[in-house]
């Protein structure tokens, strides 16, 4: 489907149709119009004489050579394509076609035309002069419109996609044109605009602003990294690509670094070269022969074979582009050289369970300290092993040890010890590492063996012998006997039953060899017990009481061993209760005791010995008789016992009431006991084991004892008792008490505040889970971005102003190399005191004394290295903190002459400075954060702190990924913070704006667009963002690319073409399935930011313009 034709220069088209039209008419000339539907019946028509107007009414398709093949009567015509296409059978590779061919043709207009698929899309030559070219599309050819000596009037053509060049002309003489729309315009310039007025590609006005495209080039391969230099000073800046590929974990693959010369919109290769390792460069006269050289870092990195690590600087230098390697710094002849030089052992004829002392001996054979240096020990064997860390600083040429205990274990041993076995500092010789021994221990001991159960020596009956038989080795043969019966073997677990053995003293010898022949022996002793014990009982036939009485009973019990428990079973009332019979020393019996009460009764007396032997008595019979009452009713009773009796509309006092039924009965100052009463009023009493129905209770003891019905309580106290439907006044209960309506209100209530527990406990969960989550992730936020961050670094300056630059990297520690003057770089510098990996490093006059200093940030630690002239640099001052050191920024930040040293960390966002002696800090603020900026964004003279975090909204879900934010649990919301500077180093937050979602952010840019004295924000992420100030500190979203620059992988933003403009450099990438698997295709695209305002060319249609500043609901 062709795209639409524009009519941008309609109004012109017209007036130039007019001048004719009144021309042919003064001449005596009446305009014939003639149609043609193909090449050849177009070139007829356009050759006659009469046809002055020769419309195409029909689509040409799939044309073989050059469609309208420079008639020779094509003078003074109009050509009108009316919209429909001239279409090639595709580029000829001679380059000899073209879909219209004019040469010396005057005063011709060609309009209205789609031409593709030939060489050239309209050929213009040799003093074809006054031609109007006008609203064409002309793409997909390889030149678009190509002129040579000819004068012509090109407007409101959209030619693009054309493979070598839109327009294409060694000189265009005074051919002048406007509102076209290209990309690879060459030299060619619409009126006062550098190439076309429109490129092929803009985005959609959003807000404010829209993006034009001015270059593309598809590249492919992965293209890992992109830079935007003017290598060649020539005010065109170049671009440069790396390409990294890891071939295999033994292999460190190689990079690629490329140079594309902008020409005209292409970007064309001019130089390459492929190294080995992962590489990261800069720019910069090295030498001072003002022309710039490349100077490369190449890391290779490779687990498995380590030895063939790389850690290499190259210096290209630059002849007219054509780059040449002169220097090559190799940094592994610069590090430590760690290896071990010996492994002794504390004693000689080790044996099993020694305790052993085992030293490591270890050279660094290397011109730089070893710092936190991993030594790890190894023990292998069969039965137990050791593993041991430990970590050493052992300075260049020098000698270390280090020792480990060890607890030998029998058998062969393999010790082997290794240093830096991840790898953490890079060395001279990676392959050195690693120490062996192998150790022999012997095992002396004899197996141990203990009686477990029974004690020795103990009385048993029936019980198992329990032994354990242990060796440090292990245990072979196990033999035993008793009363040197004859051995037995006895296989784990080690019992020994005795069930068979008759009643008497026995002896048993255990006999135990070990896997490495040592014997043991032991003798043990138990005497068998099966004899129960002699029980002698006996009672009075006859026993009288009044109302009860304490019945004793005396036993005799004896036994060969020891008697463990006697007790008496008592037959009574159709019920058998148990009592415990205690020795009595003084009578020498077994002596117990009872409550009697009136009637019959039969015991047994019962005793068991220490070993479980059981014995019983004879039953003895008798009785117990007392004293009844009888019915009262209409009483009053006072001070009495009574029992097994019937009370009726009476009042008892100060009386004692067992086993009774009370009916509309007062009791006050009784014990009341197993009684049932209705219809009564208890005052002041007691009542253990009753029974109330309907009555009233003041100031009265209840235990264990159930109320029923209408119940009133005035402060009784419960023990074990149950209210039901009662009113309690003022009640307490002691022990287990509880009033059945409240035991209800308690469950109901348990089970709502559970509920509201629940919720409240959820949110104080979320909140808490938020914080936690927060630290957590920036942990291992740290750790990422420590690992993909700015690595070791690169940086070319003249620290010590001998008019030389240095260059200055780090490995394990900051390295200083200078030229001496012969292209060859010495090392003159390195630090010795940095004790982890280093993640950043920058130079600066933080001290304000003139000299630039050397920071390095290492996990939570920044060093400051200053120059001390003779080439050497002392460490000035160290600042330590908590949690990894990312985003290090050193700058003015309140303009006050002095340089502030910025970073970001768990904890939030710190300041330091640098006083010459050591760091303070002077600020923070308390938020994490991802990332940081600065830059004064309203040009007060103070820099502002710009940052931004992504957080999770509403924790209410279970399923919360981190990239899923919103799906059934809240969402993700990522704001931008603006922190201003009061100018005495306080910082507030005067602005922050959110945008919902997770938004990827790696790079931050400031500039005034829109020329209003205020910055905007350009975010560069997974997409393009722009955030306008609003005035008071508020910044509104006014351009969104959505999915419009394709799958963001980087993003600049650099004077790509010397219009003292700023454009975005966009490196993209496309995944495309083929061949089923995926292959990678990168591409770099260069887009001009524009404020929406007219009309404008868009690649699908014409968008409206939208005033600058308005509001709009997204």
């Amino acid at each position: 489907m062709s795209r639409k034709i524009y009519k941008f220069g309609k109004i012109l088209t017209i007036s130039v149709l007019c001048l004719i039209f009144l021309a042919m008419i003064m001449g005596g000339v009446y305009a014939d119009v003639c149609n043609c539907s193909s090449c050849g019946e177009c070139n007829e028509k356009l050759n006659e004489t009469s046809c002055s107007v020769v419309n195409l009414n029909a689509s040409i398709i799939n044309q073989t050579g050059s469609c309208i093949n420079n008639p020779v009567n094509f003078n003074n015509k109009i050509f009108d394509c009316q919209g429909n296409a001239i279409n090639g059978n595709g580029v000829d590779e001679w380059g000899t076609d073209a879909g219209i061919y004019l040469s010396d043709k005057q005063n011709n207009t060609i309009k209205n035309c789609i031409i593709t698929g030939f060489y050239h899309g309209i050929y213009i030559i040799n003093n074809s002069n006054f031609n109007q070219i006008s609203n064409n599309e002309i793409s997909n050819n390889a030149i678009g419109i190509f002129s040579n000596a000819a004068d012509s009037t090109i407007n409101s053509n959209y030619v693009c996609e054309n493979t070598q060049s839109d327009f294409n002309s060694s000189e265009w003489l005074s051919s002048s044109g406007d509102n076209n729309t290209c990309d690879k315009a060459g030299i060619w310039n619409d009126t006062n605009k550098k190439g076309c007025a429109h490129t092929c590609y803009e985005t959609e006005c959003k807000f404010g602003f829209y993006l034009s495209r001015t270059i593309s080039e598809e590249v492919d391969s992965e293209i890992s990294d992109i830079q935007v230099y003017d290598i060649d000073m020539d005010g065109i800046s170049e671009i440069i690509t790396t390409t990294a590929r890891y071939i295999s974990w033994d292999s460190c693959g190689n990079s690629t670094m490329k140079i594309f010369k902008n020409n005209y919109g292409n970007l064309v290769e001019i130089w390459n070269t492929t190294m080995n390792g992962n590489i990261v460069f800069t720019f910069s006269d090295i030498d001072n022969d003002n022309k710039s050289e490349i100077i490369v870092r190449s890391d290779c990195s490779n687990y498995y074979n380590r030895d063939n690590n790389r850690y290499k600087i190259y210096v290209f230098d630059d002849s007219t582009l054509n780059f040449t390697k002169i220097t090559e710094i190799d940094l592994k002849i610069y590090a430590p050289d760690l290896l071990f030089t010996g492994i002794n052992f504390s004693k000689t004829n080790i044996s099993h369970n020694d305790n052993i002392t085992i030293t490591l001996k270890i050279l660094n054979n290397g011109s730089t300290n070893a710092v936190n240096a991993r030594v790890e020990l190894n023990v292998m064997n069969n039965l137990k092993n050791l593993y041991a860390v430990t970590y050493l600083n052992i300075s260049a040429y020098a000698e270390a040890t280090t020792e480990f205990n060890w607890t030998a274990t029998f058998g062969k041993n393999e010790i082997y010890g290794e240093i830096d076995r991840m790898n953490e500092i890079a060395e001279i010789n990676e392959s050195n590492n690693k120490i062996y021994a192998n150790l022999t221990v012997i095992d002396s001991n004899p197996p141990h063996i203990v009686l477990i159960s029974p004690a020795n020596n103990s009385i048993i009956n029936g019980n198992l012998l329990e032994f354990g038989i242990t060796d440090d080795v292990g245990v072979d043969t196990v033999r035993f006997t008793i009363n040197n019966w004859g051995f037995k073997n006895l296989s784990y677990p080690y019992y020994i039953p005795t069930t068979t053995l008759s009643s008497g003293k026995y002896n048993i010898t255990i006999i135990a060899n070990d896997t490495s022949g040592n014997s043991a022996y032991a003798t043990f002793s138990f005497t068998v017990d099966s004899t129960p014990p002699t029980v002698i009982f006996s009672m009075l036939e006859h026993i009288r009481i009044n109302e009860s009485a304490n019945i004793e009973i005396f036993a005799d019990v004896d036994d060969d061993s020891a008697v463990k428990d006697v007790y008496a079973e008592i037959y009574f009332d159709a019920q058998i209760s148990q009592i415990s019979l205690n020795y009595d020393e003084r009578s020498g019996k077994w002596k117990g005791n009872f409550e009697g009460k009136a009637g019959y009764y039969a015991i047994k007396i019962i005793a068991t010995d220490a070993l479980g032997n059981i014995n019983d008595s004879e039953i003895e019979e008798f009785d117990v008789s007392k004293i009844l009452n009888s019915t009262v009713e209409n009483s009053l009773v006072i001070a009495s016992i009574i029992e097994n009796s019937e009370l009726k509309n009476s009042e008892i006092i100060a009386s004692v009431v067992k086993d009774s039924f009370l009916n509309y009965t007062n009791i006050n100052l009784s014990e009341i006991e197993t009684v049932s009463a209705e219809n009564s009023k208890f005052e002041s009493s007691i009542l253990f084991r009753c029974n109330a129905i309907n009555s009233t209770i003041i100031r009265t003891d209840l235990k264990s004892s159930r109320m029923l019905g209408n119940v009133l309580l005035v402060e009784p106290t419960f023990v074990n008792a149950t209210i039901i439907d009662g009113v309690l006044l003022n009640g307490s209960i002691i022990d287990n008490g509880a009033i059945q309506p409240a035991n209800a209100g308690a469950k109901i209530g348990a089970k709502a505040g559970a509920k509201v527990g629940s919720k409240v406990g959820a949110k104080i969960g979320a909140s808490i889970g938020a914080k936690i989550g927060a630290k957590i992730g920036a942990c291992i936020g740290a750790k990422i971005g420590a690992k993909i961050g700015p690595g070791t670094g690169l940086i070319i300056a003249d620290t010590d102003k001998d008019n030389k630059k240095e260059i200055i990297t780090a490995m394990n520690q900051v390295y200083v190399f200078e030229n001496d003057g012969n292209n060859n770089f010495i090392k003159i510098w390195n630090s010795n005191t940095i004790g982890e990996s280093i993640s950043e490093i920058l130079i600066n006059d933080t001290d304000n004394d003139g000299n630039l200093e050397i920071i390095a940030s290492a996990y939570n630690k920044i060093y400051i290295f200053e120059n001390t002239g003779d080439n050497t640099y002392a460490e000035i001052s160290a600042y330590s903190g908590i949690g990894r050191i990312s985003n290090l920024i050193v700058d003015d930040l309140n303009n006050d002459g002095k340089k502030e040293i910025l970073f970001r960390n768990s904890e939030g966002i710190h300041i330091l400075e640098n006083n010459g002696s050591k760091i303070s800090e002077i600020a923070n603020y308390t938020s994490y954060t991802d990332n940081l900026w600065i830059d004064d964004l309203n040009n007060d003279g103070k820099k502002e702190i710009i940052y931004y975090k992504t957080s999770r909204i509403n924790y209410v879900c279970r399923y919360d990924y981190y990239y899923s934010c919103g799906y059934n649990c809240g969402y993700c919301e990522t704001t931008i913070g603006i922190l201003g500077n009061d100018g005495d180093n306080h910082y507030n937050e005067v602005s922050n704006t959110s945008m919902q979602g997770y938004v990827w952010i790696n790079g931050m840019f400031f500039d005034d667009l829109n020329n209003d004295g205020i910055k905007e924000i350009l975010i560069a992420g997974d997409k393009f963002y722009i955030l306008e100030s609003r005035g008071n500190n508020f910044y509104a979203k006014t351009y969104d690319s959505g999915n419009e620059l394709g799958n963001i992988q980087k993003i600049l933003f650099e004077d790509v073409d010397n219009d003292s403009k700023k454009e975005i450099v966009v490196l993209s990438r496309d995944y495309i399935y083929a061949n089923y698997s995926y292959q990678i295709k990168s591409k770099i695209s260069v887009y001009e930011i524009n404020e929406c305002g007219g009309i404008f060319v868009s690649k699908t249609t014409e968008k409206p313009k939208y005033l600058w500043g308005e509001e709009f609901n997204y």
